[in-house]
């Protein structure tokens, strides 16, 4: 059983928006930018394991690929 939890989300000075999850365990930051056409940027980390970060610039189309692909190496 897994515990999820709400995230922050925030709007930034630059028209995107950031999504934020942070737990014992993990961390995770989306920021979706304002125009479909500019990537989106993902930072996640499991704490105290260096080798299970990802931090990439990718399309709308791929982030819930991308997610799901560290989800699954992270849990």
């Amino acid at each position: 059983m897994f515990e999820i939890f709400i995230p922050s989300i925030q709007p930034v000075s630059d028209g995107s928006i950031d999504i934020y999850w942070k737990t014992d365990e993990y961390e995770l930051l989306v920021n979706i930018p304002p125009e479909i056409d500019i990537l989106v940027n993902l930072y996640g980390e499991k704490v105290g394991s260096p080798k299970d970060t990802i931090d990439v610039r990718i399309h709308y189309n791929l982030v819930e690929l991308v997610l799901v692909q560290w989800f699954k190496m992270i849990l």
